[in-house]
């Protein structure tokens, strides 16, 4: 069994000093742009300085990927258009839709 190995931080700032070609898998629930209101590292200034930012975070992420690493990603709907014609070195195959219309008021006491 291969050895795995878990970074904790800023993500950005861990994958610049990892090696290219070196992950196999990527799995990642990066800023949605849409709870800029509330948090602060979720907010951007326009549309397009969110796309950009997706942008380069995918494209360092395949840097660094092996040529068949896989990457999943979680997203908000609010930019599903923009992410799918982005241009971009991944080849964006599949997306799975949660749907969950009666979704409560999130608390620590719960899973959502």
């Amino acid at each position: 069994m291969s050895k795995i190995i878990l970074k904790l931080g800023d993500a950005l700032n861990i994958l610049k000093k990892l090696p290219d070609n070196s992950i196999d898998v990527i799995v990642t629930d990066p800023p949605y742009g849409v709870l800029g209101k509330t948090q602060k590292w979720d907010k951007f200034e326009s549309n397009s300085d969110f796309t950009d930012f997706t942008q380069k975070w995918m494209e360092l992420c395949y840097d660094k990927a092996k040529p068949d690493a896989s990457l999943y990603t979680f997203y908000g709907q609010k930019f599903m258009k923009e992410m799918f014609n982005m241009q971009t070195r991944w080849q964006l195959k599949r997306m799975l839709i949660w749907w969950h219309p009666n979704l409560a008021k999130p608390t620590r006491k719960m899973y959502l």
